[in-house]
């Protein structure tokens, strides 16, 4: 599963429809980190691989990853990279 937020559309929204467009993203923390991005003007993308849930930047190759409890950040090529690095913990920060 994908969805991908734009930083356009973020910058477009009222902060009422920013916080509907976020309460999707379930980690706290990720969603948190998501509007920070949003707000900084880069896209994000949120991915479910392998039960892990996926806070892609595709322009920074960075992925922040979670299956219960706090994100973990890594760089990583893609998505799925990051699910791979994740579970085999084998994260980069």
């Amino acid at each position: 599963m994908q969805t991908t937020y734009t930083a356009a559309a973020y910058a477009a929204m009222d902060d009422d429809d920013r916080t509907i467009m976020l309460e999707t993203i379930r980690p706290l923390d990720m969603r948190a980190e998501a509007a920070a991005i949003l707000t900084q003007g880069e896209d994000v993308e949120i991915h479910t691989v392998d039960g892990v849930t996926i806070l892609w930047i595709p322009e920074a190759l960075r992925a922040g990853c979670c299956t219960n409890g706090d994100t973990l950040w890594t760089d990583a090529t893609s998505p799925e990279d990051a699910a791979r690095r994740y579970v085999n913990d084998e994260m980069i920060a």
